[in-house]
């Protein structure tokens, strides 16, 4: 397990070694750029030669960094897989990030390779417009994988990591996983002529938690009918099926996972039971205390727990 970043110790990279070909980042709409760390390593949870992603706030909301910061200690506390993601700033501008660990190419693992669910999608789906993502769907994408899984290309129960991450974007109100925001990690094994797949850990998290929502709204949301119509709002990216003409909120596609398939409402109450409204308050109030630039407010930090605490108790109830 990564060790914890203590309040202390927020991460600098303005010494930091950048990759000539991914920085600035391509992917996504947020300013993104990859590093190195350096040997030897500022913090023993830094992976010497490792990369990691240095990906700031949109432009429009500067908090949205922590956003990425606090979904990795609630997926840590859920066992949901998420990339280790620390507090970052680089000194030379001032900049603030959330600084995400690589989640492949690890220095002492085999040859990996990443391929992100688009590229299924568009294999699949010929008419797959890869841009709006429209036939984003499930029912493809469970096909695909028990395919993989029957062929033993696939390592790992996908219902259970579909059932935990499903139920992880429900709480932090994720409405991002787009076909380029999951996907698959090949390795090569030596003398093994299949490569082996699995899934990517829930990368990519900071389109949650009200990022959007101003300050000076917090306050219009302690009426728990606002709260309630804010969090009904929210659905996954993906549709059911292709069948269907609209996404439906975050509960229902739960529900139909489970109707679909009756173990994944197990997972899905392990993940939930892992946390509660106490350790929610507490990973928010900690992060309250790093000394950068732009710091994860008080009065934001008192609105996000509200906000998970509804959506934890909605999900509970909804599965009952």
């Amino acid at each position: 397990m990564t060790a914890a970043q203590r309040t202390n110790q927020v991460i600098d990279v303005r010494q930091w070694p950048e990759s000539e070909m991914y920085s600035p980042y391509p992917e996504g709409t947020r300013e993104k750029r990859l590093y190195s760390c350096p040997s030897p390593s500022p913090f023993k949870f830094l992976i010497c030669g490792h990369k990691y992603l240095f990906k700031q706030s949109s432009h429009r909301y500067p908090e949205q960094f922590w956003t990425e910061v606090l979904a990795y200690q609630l997926g840590m506390k859920m066992g949901v897989q998420v990339p280790p993601t620390f507090v970052a700033i680089n000194s030379d501008n001032g900049q603030c990030a959330a600084l995400i660990e690589w989640f492949f190419e690890y220095p002492s693992n085999e040859p990996e390779r990443y391929t992100p669910g688009g590229d299924f999608m568009q294999r699949l789906l010929p008419k797959y417009d890869r841009r709006k993502g429209g036939l984003h769907n499930f029912n493809t994408i469970r096909k695909f994988l028990y395919a993989l899984g029957k062929g033993e290309n696939l390592e790992g129960d996908w219902v259970a990591y579909w059932a935990t991450t499903f139920t992880f974007d429900a709480l932090i109100g994720n409405t991002d996983r787009h076909q380029d925001n999951w996907g698959i990690i090949w390795r090569f094994p030596v003398g093994v002529d299949l490569a082996r797949g699995r899934l990517a850990p829930a990368f990519d998290n900071g389109t949650s938690m009200g990022h959007e929502i101003r300050n000076e709204d917090f306050t219009k949301f302690l009426d728990e009918s606002r709260l309630r119509r804010y969090v009904m709002r929210g659905t996954h990216h993906m549709k059911w099926s292709l069948a269907d003409a609209d996404r439906v909120n975050h509960l229902a596609f739960l529900q139909r996972l489970c109707g679909t398939f009756p173990a994944a409402k197990e997972h899905m109450a392990a993940a939930l039971l892992r946390v509660n409204a106490a350790d929610m308050g507490k990973i928010a109030g900690r992060l309250t205390r790093y000394d950068v630039p732009v710091r994860f407010s008080e009065e934001r930090a008192d609105f996000v727990v509200r906000l998970l605490s509804f959506r934890h108790q909605w999900i509970l109830e909804g599965l009952a």
